[in-house]
């Protein structure tokens, strides 16, 4: 698969999913893109951190106004009055009492057919909102899903991502608009001490599964059986706790040690997966093509 889960350097969501943290900087050349200063005087970054899916979001983000979301009013909200085993059922069409596979990467990825709003906190004092869109749009990947950012001016930037599993049983990701690379996302068997290292000629990022089982206290009420994973970032100095959640992704995004919440889920909703499938579908430019090339990894 060439250059897949080769050099790229992935920023540290939100930003994810982010789809997030704001290092500055400007690509020394080629493939490698870091995150920009998250600032909402500088579209370029806002669309590196909004990609979060979600997140661990890296490089290769592509920008575009007036995104259209569809009619949020036609949604019915889940988040903040069902238990996610809830949210999982309806959307797998489930008689209750189904309960995923905590061991499997999957099981923490976000469900399709989700919208998902998220707080976002920059490193420049700023902060902002930040909506999360998911659904199935390629056979070969597990799901797909839409980051996206409103800024002052109303002009939305955002971008894809897809996540895929590996041959090894892990889960990673990959960026529509810049499929050469991609990036791990969690391992083949979910379990405290599992670590795994991604590499590049400006660094590792090395990541540790501290806790299976951990609940995260949201806006939108406590979710159980997350999975905390502290990340090293060697590159630029930072660690982080990301908590990942059963059907919802990356709910949780705090620094190490001050805790601050530098991303968390505030709120969900199961939305038409038809719906989420157009969304993503119209930005999805280049999806035929990661659709064949995973299908050859």
């Amino acid at each position: 698969m060439g250059q897949m889960g080769g050099t790229g350097v992935p920023p540290q969501t939100p930003h994810q999913y982010p789809p997030h943290n704001n290092y500055g900087g400007d690509p020394p050349r080629g493939e490698y893109r870091p995150p920009q200063t998250r600032s909402r005087k500088s579209p370029v970054g806002i669309v590196a951190l909004a990609l979060i899916l979600l997140t661990l979001m890296a490089g290769g983000v592509y920008v575009y106004k007036a995104l259209n979301l569809g009619d949020k009013n036609q949604a019915q909200p889940t988040g903040g009055t069902s238990s996610v085993g809830q949210l999982l059922d309806s959307i797998k069409g489930g008689s209750g009492g189904v309960s995923p596979d905590f061991s499997k990467p999957e099981t923490y990825l976000p469900a399709p057919g989700l919208r998902m709003n998220y707080y976002e906190m920059y490193m420049d004092g700023d902060e902002g909102p930040l909506e999360l869109v998911s659904a199935n749009i390629i056979p070969n990947a597990a799901v797909s899903d839409a980051a996206m950012f409103t800024d002052g001016d109303g002009i939305t930037y955002g971008g894809v991502c897809h996540y895929f599993k590996k041959t090894d049983g892990s889960i990673a990701y990959i960026f529509d608009d810049d499929p050469s690379f991609s990036y791990p996302y969690l391992p083949s068997l979910v379990q405290p001490g599992r670590s795994w290292t991604h590499s590049s000629e400006y660094g590792d990022i090395v990541y540790v599964i501290k806790q299976v089982g951990a609940s995260c206290t949201l806006d939108c009420g406590i979710i159980d059986n997350c999975v905390l994973v502290e990340e090293d970032n060697q590159i630029f100095g930072i660690r982080e706790a990301a908590y990942y959640a059963p059907g919802l992704g990356l709910v949780l995004r705090q620094s190490i040690p001050d805790g601050a919440n530098v991303y968390r889920l505030t709120s969900y909703q199961q939305i038409d997966v038809g719906e989420a499938r157009a969304i993503l579908s119209a930005h999805s430019v280049n999806h035929e093509q990661i659709n064949s090339q995973l299908a050859g990894q």
